[in-house]
């Protein structure tokens, strides 16, 4: 486990590429599984219910594996979706305990009805520093898997980002945010 690790330390410090993974279907559900506990183990840090945050994970996570599993077959490489989902799991995984409290401090945990307040702060800079710096190694894996430029491949894993929060927030796994109630037809 721990050569697995250096792996997705080394995707995350651009040394490696997702062809440098095993293309197992173990690795990329151990991973993950690993993900959901990280997950719901922050969950609670910050006060959120690991219950509540579980289905939301696990859609999101899904959702991201079938776009991942759309975008190397339309690009003509769906033998290299499983290299490809386990690095996005697997650098994912080193940066949501970076990112998850980050995002609480930034958002407010447990934040009421009221929007969130943000102001420019250190940690609003840190978070959309990651979250910039993750867009960027999420694009170069997704380059280097279709063998497409990686402007491109950040245009598609920001669509699949907005796409995913857009089905979580129809299915309802997302509240809608304040203010945002349905106007009546």
């Amino acid at each position: 486990m721990l050569s697995t690790l250096r792996q997705f330390l080394d995707l995350l410090l651009r040394r490696a590429g997702p062809s440098d993974l095993p293309a197992s279907p173990r690795l990329l559900a151990g991973t993950f599984a690993v993900l959901l506990a990280v997950q719901g183990a922050l969950a609670s840090l910050i006060g959120e219910s690991p219950a509540g945050m579980l289905p939301r994970a696990l859609v999101s996570g899904a959702l991201l594996l079938g776009w991942i599993w759309f975008l190397t077959r339309a690009y003509g490489h769906p033998a290299r979706f499983l290299q490809t989902a386990t690095a996005f799991l697997g650098v994912t995984l080193l940066t949501t305990p970076v990112l998850i409290p980050l995002a609480a401090s930034v958002l407010g945990a447990g934040a009421g009805t009221a929007p969130p307040d943000i102001k420019f702060s250190l940690p609003l800079l840190l978070f959309v520093a990651a979250a910039f710096y993750l867009l960027v190694i999420e694009s170069r894996i997704l380059a280097d898997a279709i063998e497409q430029p990686v402007f491109l491949c950040a245009l598609l894993v920001l669509a699949g980002e907005f796409l995913i929060g857009a089905i979580a927030l129809s299915i309802g796994l997302v509240p809608p945010p304040p203010g945002a109630a349905a106007a009546p037809a």
